[in-house]
């Protein structure tokens, strides 16, 4: 996608894009992390805790899911879940930015193009 906040494309989350992945979803809850009185090493616990057991959870409960890295001109920027195997729907699991990239429109494209692509498909 060429847009006027950058180009957008995806490509899968591979075994080495792991430690990414966590940075991003641990993204998703520093606000949170900020109201808790714990030590940065508790904090970084927790979450990676988290984290494992959400992509636990998907993948017992979404096991066909496609996990995907989004790049925004070409940086890795966040990842995007989605789940295609149940003929009459299509299932975003997750959508996250990392804050940098953030308000630049990748969110808001994905989550258009999925609900075209569902459109679409009759789902």
């Amino acid at each position: 996608m060429n847009s006027l906040q950058g180009t957008l494309t995806l490509r899968p989350l591979e075994a080495q894009d792991q430690e990414f992945s966590y940075q991003v979803y641990a993204s998703t809850r520093e606000e949170e992390m900020a109201l808790v009185d714990w030590t940065a090493e508790q904090k970084e616990q927790f979450l990676r805790m988290q984290f494992s057991a959400q992509r636990s959870h998907y993948q017992t409960y979404a096991p066909n899911s496609e996990w995907q890295v989004i790049l925004l001109d070409g940086q890795p920027a966040g990842r995007l879940i989605v789940d295609r195997s149940d003929p009459q729907r299509i299932a975003l699991k997750d959508i996250a930015i990392l804050p940098q990239f953030r308000r630049r429109g990748a969110g808001t494209y994905f989550l258009q193009a999925l609900i075209e692509e569902a459109r679409a498909a009759g789902k």
